[in-house]
């Protein structure tokens, strides 16, 4: 009798690329280099420290409220802004009379935490990208050397707590799909990647409030794939898919909701937070403003926010693409809701409707300067801002070659990343539903996903050059991922 053939089953587990290094020379530099970063590191959280101004006066003011006075004070005084940040900073307060260190120090340490996080998930993202380990090492690397990225862990701002977590929301949905796709996916497993989704996002949410508006984009896809499988008659994938999408949203929805009540039970003020529909407001005005030649050309320079704009053509003329004009025309909106005597919640509905109306009569211009705002968000490596750096490191990074050239370099390459990204999604199409094939179009797919509707979402509004941080390593993953 021959021997019995065995069959093995497709397994669901992801296929990562080889790694083909036969020098271990390779992996000793790449091993040094982290050594060498860990070293910097130390030196700027020792060396360096925040400026208290404009959002990150509101973060500490509100951190020592939860510290000194709790969460009915908190919930008092609503609507706020998003919470997680000003946790942190409470609790780095309380644990200032412990260990008697200033609390800064102790947020230091809690956003160099969060961007060591951030390294870890985009080897992993680059590794599900199709890229080898010593690819996926060095995008880690510059993960952590990147002078913006490292710079947001440096400050009293959200950014940098916001780092790892949209990476994280990528490669769950990533194992997520994979499951659902495979025959031999388990319930069990997409609900252990269903909760890790649900808590990646949750967590992003309470940094930056927009990441919800995302959120409902990646479960659009995966009720897509629930209705798909029910019309094929295939139950199984169906019921896993409908899984992925039930439990994030009903844990999202009541969390939002339990917090908007809590908002609406203290304070009267039945929201999330205070600034939504009144930046929506204040930008679309300026935006719509009539449109001249020489306006639109002060836009283009305005986007890398590097003072481009302004040897050309003077700092007043390109204050207009400021926030500080965005800001005018929704306190000169507010003015007009308070005489009314709107309340918070009427006012957010007299914000959103004179938005869409000015949308409505100019679709073409908001279209056209949407698209230019979104540009903005591939200049994130760019001036250090907020915090004080010792001499050296201060002269290296004010000089201008090396801001132009840092921004310029990433600028493309981000551009790059995502074009390429975009082009091997549709030719690999047919890989999203292979059981058998490579994670890298399912984990492309959901890494543009992500950043096209994080981008095109911040874009309707206003977009400092800071709000392109949480979404930056998503863009090294994906250039470095260009390089297997």
């Amino acid at each position: 009798m021959g021997k019995k053939k065995i069959r093995h089953r497709p397994s669901a587990v992801l296929p990562l690329a080889p790694s083909p290094f036969r020098h271990p020379m390779a992996l000793y530099v790449l091993a040094a280099a982290f050594l060498l970063l860990f070293l910097y590191w130390a030196y700027l959280f020792v060396n360096t420290k925040a400026v208290l101004i404009y959002d990150a006066v509101d973060y500490v003011n509100f951190g020592r409220m939860l510290a000194e006075k709790g969460w009915i004070e908190f919930f008092r005084t609503a609507p706020h802004r998003e919470p997680l940040f000003s946790i942190y900073i409470s609790w780095a307060m309380k644990l200032e009379g412990v260990f008697g260190v200033p609390y800064w120090y102790l947020v230091k340490a809690i956003n160099m935490a969060h961007l060591a996080l951030a390294m870890a998930l985009v080897f992993w993202l680059t590794r599900l990208l199709g890229a080898g380990r010593i690819v996926a090492g060095w995008a880690a690397f510059y993960t952590g050397l990147s002078p913006a990225l490292l710079n947001s862990t440096l400050w009293l701002w959200s950014e940098g707590v916001a780092l790892p977590w949209p990476l994280l929301c990528v490669i769950a949905a990533v194992y997520i799909w994979r499951e659902c796709v495979s025959c031999n996916g388990r319930l069990s497993r997409v609900a252990g990647w269903s909760a890790v989704f649900t808590g990646a996002f949750l967590i992003l949410i309470m940094v930056k409030i927009i990441a919800a508006a995302v959120l409902s984009i990646f479960l659009g896809l995966f009720f897509i794939f629930c209705c798909t499988s029910f019309v094929r008659k295939d139950g199984k994938r169906a019921m896993r898919a409908l899984l992925a999408v039930i439990l994030p949203a009903v844990v999202i929805t009541g969390v939002l909701q339990l917090y908007k009540e809590l908002n609406g039970h203290y304070s009267g003020h039945y929201v999330l937070t205070d600034r939504g529909a009144w930046a929506l407001c204040g930008n679309t005005t300026r935006r719509l403003q009539p449109l001249t030649q020489e306006r639109f050309a002060q836009a283009l320079l305005s986007v890398p926010r590097l003072g481009l704009c302004e040897q050309v053509y003077g700092g007043r003329a390109c204050a207009f693409w400021g926030f500080a004009m965005s800001d005018q025309y929704a306190l000169q909106a507010g003015a007009e809701a308070a005489a009314r005597g709107y309340s918070l919640e009427q006012e957010d509905r007299f914000y959103l409707s004179r938005s869409l109306e000015l949308m409505r009569q100019h679709p073409f211009q908001e279209a056209l300067l949407t698209a230019v705002e979104s540009l903005k968000m591939l200049c994130w490596e760019n001036r250090l801002f907020f915090v004080q750096y010792p001499r050296t490191p201060a002269q290296i990074f004010s000089t201008g070659w090396v801001v132009f050239g840092l921004c310029g370099i990433w600028a493309l390459l981000s551009l790059a990343g995502f074009c390429c990204g975009l082009v091997k999604v549709f030719h690999g199409q047919q890989g999203l539903w292979d059981e058998g094939s490579s994670s890298a179009p399912v984990a492309r797919l959901f890494t543009l996903v992500f950043l096209v509707g994080f981008i095109g979402l911040y874009a309707i509004f206003f977009i400092d050059i800071r709000y392109g941080l949480p979404s930056a390593p998503l863009f090294i993953a994906l250039v470095f991922s260009m390089f297997y």
